[in-house]
């Protein structure tokens, strides 16, 4: 660990620079899309990715051994659902091996538990793309922490305590004494309740979180960690809802003497100077109350959670350290090595905000990140600033303003998107456009920001054209026409907004849609990669061991009538499904990756491509191909429909009841096939193919569809 630097001082943001800029010399400057904050696998590939699941099947269940004396049944089914766990993360292309966060955790882990050398051999620590504050531990010795949770911790103790927790519940076999407990629940216990049984695992699961604290409580004060460093790590899993640092919205960088709408205080309720009101707690709770007992009486929410109580757990960890001073963390500066990692985890977390949609919390992220990195460092936050904003200007307030009496969600708790929030529809709009405007202004030339900024400014002249041509009668107080003409002369008063304001007053062109072509020109492709996800929908209420291994079959089975139907048919397939034996197996698995998380953000999002066009084209040159095939197979079950005819034949004759009878509570088994082949240099879907069979897989069957929708597209 990095020697540790002491402040005198208060706010810390000017020292935390000189040190960023001492400690990043080297500054992630150069991209052109946002593919680069992304993590992304490095060095060789761990045994865990390189093994087949059948092989690691067998692995786990000869080193797996029951307390009790259980059937070889459950003993299977057990090992199935640990062994699918791992497995499912591995093929979302979301883990990532041999990253600069992954080694960093793995030497933490090592140092806590330097006593206790049987279980760290065996642990393995991997890092998982996702902005989910989580971290959790496998029985085969996998330990996965997302960089969501990295990227909101405030130094190495914290991290440590995390890593020691979960190496715990391996120690102590946690989820196999679970597992134990709830087959002697259902077998021991069945005069109680489905409900007091699933009490008792609740329970039961909560104290196994206590004896993982204790367990790290032990391991960091052998380490000689410094438990004022740690303490607040329970707040922050306490605020886990809210944007990592929740920074404040920067009123003073947005507004200027003739744009001002920063809420004021009056009475202890905040009030816009637009005249709109919003009461909003930041820490309300919703106590449900059991409508079948008094009115006094509630339900204790606490007994239904999988952990102790948070404020609890930390009222325990403050016991086992007697913290004399109780300002010292706030004086000490995380180690250097710990910054650079919370940093990479943090662009990460951007890459994902802009991801999975959540545009407020990318717009603060990419501010924070801005302060963070030192002046213009990072033209990647600058794209995904610009991107949040013109997603938040698409959608309007309307898309995410509160109904009148509708309690908010513990997710709108950012300070950035409270302040939204309160903006009348004329304002919001305005600073959008402001905002987008100026992001461009730095770089006219730079295409993708261009085509964002037109693209807002277009909506945004089309919203005041709407609102001043429209009946006052039809309109609410705050989006009045009068009101849109004043928006338009004193929000875009300033200097720096004279060409954008000019725009905005023009009547909006006129576009006459191309005709479309009654026969679209199919694709011609000579050389294609393939992706086949695997989708599997287990049923909890049999064993899962079939269900498994035969959706891994069936995969194993499809990609192989692809391969063959595309070679007969004169195209060239290249499987992503990467083998044991492949040496370019660590590109092959970022590719993956890269091409899943492209694949579902461009199925939201057109205009996303010019996001990630650099890193499609640089997939494209490695494997000299533009077209990627993309192949879903799920297997689907439906409830048969009542047959009125089956049911009066069933009457008639008796001995065909039961059979009539096992058909109607039966589930169906139907195939869903979707096939797509999507150009990865342009963004463009090519061609696509769906078949929602109402019958279950088949081989022949499902090499007939394959074979005709490749044959559209072959050479």
């Amino acid at each position: 660990s990095s020697r540790t630097l002491y402040l005198t001082m208060g706010k810390t943001y000017y020292f935390k620079a000189l040190l960023c800029a001492f400690l990043f010399g080297t500054s992630f400057t150069g991209s052109a899309q946002i593919h680069s904050l992304s993590l992304k696998s490095e060095g060789e590939m761990p045994l865990d990715f390189r093994q087949r699941f059948k092989d690691r099947y067998d692995q786990n269940l000869n080193e797996t051994s029951f307390s009790n004396d259980y059937g070889k049944r459950d003993k299977e089914a057990f090992v199935s659902l640990a062994t699918y766990a791992v497995e499912l993360y591995i093929g979302s292309g979301k883990l990532c091996f041999g990253d600069p966060l992954t080694n960093y955790c793995d030497s933490i882990l090592k140092l806590v538990l330097r006593d206790q050398d049987s279980i760290s051999s065996k642990i393995r620590v991997y890092t998982l793309r996702s902005n989910d504050v989580n971290a959790f531990s496998t029985h085969q010795g996998v330990i996965v922490i997302s960089t969501g949770l990295i990227a909101r911790l405030e130094n190495e103790a914290q991290l440590a305590f995390v890593l020691a927790h979960e190496a715990a519940h391996y120690l102590k076999k946690h989820s196999l004494e679970s597992f134990e407990y709830a087959i002697d629940s259902l077998l021991k216990k069945r005069g109680l309740s489905m409900e007091d049984r699933l009490l008792a695992r609740l329970k039961r699961s909560r104290e196994d979180e206590w004896e993982a604290d204790e367990f790290a409580i032990a391991q960091v004060k052998q380490a000689k960690y410094n438990p004022n460093q740690i303490a607040p790590l329970f707040d922050i899993l306490k605020k886990a809802s809210i944007p990592i640092d929740d920074p404040a919205f920067p009123y003073d960088e947005i507004e200027d003497s003739n744009f001002k709408f920063r809420p004021k205080e009056s009475k202890g309720k905040v009030v816009s100077d637009l005249g709109h009101k919003l009461e909003f707690k930041r820490d309300f709770r919703v106590e449900t109350i059991n409508q079948s007992k008094s009115e006094n009486e509630t339900i204790d929410t606490a007994n239904y959670s999988t952990h102790p109580e948070i404020d609890l757990r930390k009222e325990n960890f403050n016991k086992a350290f007697p913290i004399k001073n109780q300002n010292a963390s706030a004086l000490e500066l995380p180690s250097r090595d710990f910054l650079l990692v919370r940093l990479i985890a943090r662009r990460d977390a951007l890459y994902n905000y802009i991801m999975d949609g959540e545009y407020f919390d990318a717009w603060s992220l990419s501010d924070l990140l801005q302060i963070d990195s030192l002046m213009g460092v990072g033209k990647e936050y600058e794209y995904c600033k610009i991107y949040a904003l013109y997603k938040i200007g698409l959608a309007g307030k309307k898309q995410f303003e509160l109904a009148e009496g509708e309690m908010p969600d513990f997710s709108i708790t950012g300070k950035y998107e409270i302040a939204i929030r309160r903006l009348n529809s004329n304002v919001l709009q305005s600073l959008i456009c402001r905002e987008t405007w100026k992001l461009f202004q730095k770089d006219t030339s730079d295409a993708l920001k261009a085509l964002i900024s037109d693209g807002l400014i277009e909506h945004t002249r089309n919203y005041f054209e709407d609102q001043i041509i429209r009946d006052d009668s039809l309109l609410k107080a705050d989006v009045t026409p009068s009101g849109a003409k004043e928006a338009l002369k004193i929000y875009f008063a300033a200097s720096q907004f004279d060409n954008l304001k000019h725009r905005l007053q023009q009547k909006s062109a006129v576009v006459s849609e191309p005709e479309s072509s009654a026969i679209q020109a199919r694709p011609v492709v000579h050389k294609m990669l393939v992706i086949s996800p695997r989708i599997i929908n287990l049923d909890f209420t049999k064993n899962p061991i079939r269900q498994i291994h035969d959706a891994y079959k069936m995969q194993g089975e499809i990609e192989e009538m692809i391969m063959t139907s595309a070679s007969d048919l004169g195209i060239q397939a290249e499987s992503l499904h990467f083998s044991p034996e492949d040496t370019n197996a660590v590109a092959k698995y970022n590719h993956f990756a890269a091409l899943i998380d492209w694949y579902y953000f461009q199925a939201s999002d057109s205009l996303g491509y010019p996001l990630t066009q650099a890193n499609m084209k640089e997939i494209a040159n490695y494997y000299g191909t533009d077209y990627f095939n993309f192949n879903l197979n799920i297997q689907l079950k439906y409830k048969r429909r009542f047959n009125p005819n089956l049911f009066v034949l069933a009457i008639l004759i008796p001995p065909y009841a039961p059979f009539y009878t096992h058909w109607q509570l039966t589930p169906y088994k139907a195939y869903l096939l979707y096939n797509s082949t999507h150009n990865i240099r342009t963004g463009n879907l090519e061609y696509e193919y769906l078949n929602n069979m109402r019958n279950k897989y088949g081989k022949l069957r499902i090499n007939a569809h394959i074979y005709n929708s490749l044959n559209q597209i072959k050479p």
